[in-house]
């Protein structure tokens, strides 16, 4: 049999008696597991030189083929003789049996298991099984705890309760947790994205220090609150793999060679934006999940175009008082200095042991939110709702947030800042832009009797339904609604619509023809019938295309190898074939995107 002795692998017989030395001690001191995957890999520690060594390695590489290479990096002397390698590689697998597991994990967040939803911190939160319930944070630091829950509240109870706009920004801090569950609810689809702007010394880097406190340090650069200095590829990398964290990037606006209001739309969607590489793939997206929150001196529009849908799927709260001078400022950083990351763990828990007896729960609790704030926002445009679904996901996270550890934060004065805020930043429309709200918003409503060009051919039935028809063209979304069908939209509220059709052209909103006429023969059923082209502005939808032109991309090469390659008759065929393929494939025009009709 095989033993340790003085620091060396040495045989033993069946009197224990060392007949030969093998090698430097080699010994199996850890194994750990990757919480998600299950991947595996082996602490070994080597004795050579004065201070024995620990490596992280897999499996595999302690199997007789690779263990020799393995052993003769490390500086161990050992013969390269295959029986002795067999035997020792037989020992150490044996010790491997009894090394217990551990388990860490590398992202942070919500995960869905076999055993049901959990939420990764620092430990794992949630029903687990055995040893996995110990899993441990390969990044402590990005989420350490400090102090106790007690000191937390106590910081909370002296510092931000009655003092509504730090009440705020807690709330909006909570909502991450809230928001991720939604989503995955289908409730709505886009990330929460709150902006706190301001001149310097309002208070707006302490309210997204407040915002981290209940997960982990608020020290800027150390976790969640992120000082973004960053190419936009590397900004959507520091976003990745946390689903229910906020996302925090402090002193952001007007600090990149990039332009964040251009990236509003992929932030919004939570993944990046799809992009091909140099041969025609796409590559593998960053995804996300949680709220998403903004400092800054500038707007997050600055620079950029600004159209309506952004300004419904961001909220901008512009030289909030969030603190009352600097003396509360310091002391609020100092005491969540002393106390922070204690507060996610109860919350969390009390979310999940809520979302498993009640799974519609957060659903009622969001839509009698919804109703209270139309009550207090009557006048919504159809783009503008989107913004409710901001307001309450925070505002059902401030009244979680009372529940789950006895806060006392008032909702009522939250929601009242939240409208007040959105009044005071809502644009005044133009007829024009009111007319197009209003023609976007029945397109919406009544969005499955726009079919795409695709589907057309299935809607010919007479009890079908048809108002218009939905193209992509030149990567806009353009919906074509039937004159009849456009006036009947808008007749009530504006009964002399056509001169407002030149300022909405002037915008970009409608298409005209050469000659100046906006009405278009577009061919929908069974002849051809005079419209109008529409453009979406919210939309999304280009992942489709360029998975389609990526596609067609791949064929064409293909099919050109194929013709430098050979020129046989079976060969002939396979490129016949791609050819038609690739005639088969969705034309730019034909492609559509009825998810974000029903989500615009």
């Amino acid at each position: 049999m095989i033993d340790i002795s003085q620091n060396y692998l040495v045989y033993v017989n069946e009197d224990g008696e060392i007949e030969d030395n093998i090698c430097e001690a080699i010994e199996i001191v850890g194994k750990t597991a990757n919480f998600v995957s299950g991947d595996t890999k082996l602490a070994v520690k080597v004795a050579v030189g004065e201070t024995p060594q620990v490596f992280l390695v897999e499996r595999e590489t302690l199997a007789p083929n690779n263990l020799y290479g393995f052993l003769l990096k490390k500086g161990v002397h050992i013969t390269a003789d295959k029986d002795t390698l067999s035997e020792v590689s037989d020992y150490l697998f044996d010790c491997d049996k009894e090394v217990p597991v551990t388990y860490n994990h590398d992202r942070l967040g919500f995960i869905d298991l076999e055993e049901g939803i959990a939420f990764l911190h620092h430990k794992p939160v949630g029903k687990m099984l055995g040893s996995r319930a110990f899993s441990e944070y390969i990044r402590p630091k990005e989420v350490a705890s400090n102090g106790t829950l007690e000191g937390w509240l106590t910081v909370v109870e002296e510092e931000i309760q009655g003092h509504t706009p730090m009440e705020l920004a807690l709330a909006t801090g909570f909502s991450s947790v809230i928001a991720h569950l939604l989503r995955r609810e289908n409730v709505y689809a886009e990330i929460p994205v709150v902006g706190f702007i301001g001149d310097s010394s309002t208070g707006k880097t302490t309210a997204a220090k407040v915002c981290a406190s209940p997960y982990g340090p608020i020290t800027e650069g150390v976790g969640l609150v992120k000082d973004v200095n960053a190419t936009k590829n590397a900004f959507f990398k520091i976003l990745e793999r946390q689903a229910g964290l906020p996302q925090i990037l402090d002193e952001t606006t007007g600090r990149r060679d990039w332009n964040l209001s251009d990236t509003i739309y992929e932030l919004v969607k939570g993944k990046s934006k799809a992009v091909c590489n140099t041969s025609s793939e796409l590559k593998e997206q960053t995804t996300f999940s949680g709220t998403v929150i903004i400092t800054g001196e500038k707007s997050i529009f600055d620079g950029g175009k600004v159209q309506m849908g952004m300004l419904a799927r961001v909220s901008e709260f512009t030289n909030v008082p969030w603190t009352r001078d600097a003396d509360h400022s310091r002391r609020i950083c100092e005491k969540f200095n002393a106390n922070h990351g204690t507060a996610v763990v109860p919350f969390v828990t009390y979310v999940l042991d809520l979302y498993e007896k009640q799974p519609t729960a957060l659903k009622a609790m969001f839509k009698d939110e919804v109703d209270n704030l139309h009550d207090l926002l009557p006048n919504l445009s159809g783009v503008e709702e989107r913004i409710l679904n901001i307001f309450s996901t925070i505002l059902i996270s401030a009244v979680i947030a009372n529940e789950a550890l006895g806060l006392s934060l008032n909702v009522a004065e939250i929601r009242k800042l939240l409208v007040n805020n959105h009044l005071g930043k809502r644009p005044v429309q133009s007829q024009a832009r009111q007319l197009y709200e209003l023609v976007v918003a029945k397109i919406n409503l009544y969005h499955q009797h726009f079919p795409g060009k695709s589907e057309l051919s299935m809607k010919k039935a007479p009890s079908a339904k048809i108002m218009g028809t939905k193209v992509l063209d030149d990567g806009e979304m353009v919906v074509w609604v039937t004159c009849n069908v456009f006036e009947w939209f808008v007749k009530n509220e504006f009964p002399n619509y056509a001169p407002l059709l030149k300022e909405l052209h002037k915008e970009g909103l409608i298409k005209r023809d050469a000659h100046r006429h906006y009405k278009f023969k577009r061919t929908i059923n069974y002849g051809k019938v005079p419209c109008y082209g529409i453009v979406m502005e919210d939309w999304l939808g280009r992942d489709a295309l360029l998975k389609a032109e990526s596609q067609k991309k791949r064929i064409i090469k293909r099919a050109k190898n194929l013709l430098e390659d050979d020129e046989d008759e079976e060969v002939a065929k396979e490129v016949e074939a791609n050819a038609t393929n690739v005639q088969n494939l969705p034309q730019q025009s034909e492609i559509e995107n009825g998810e974000e009709l029903k989500s615009a």
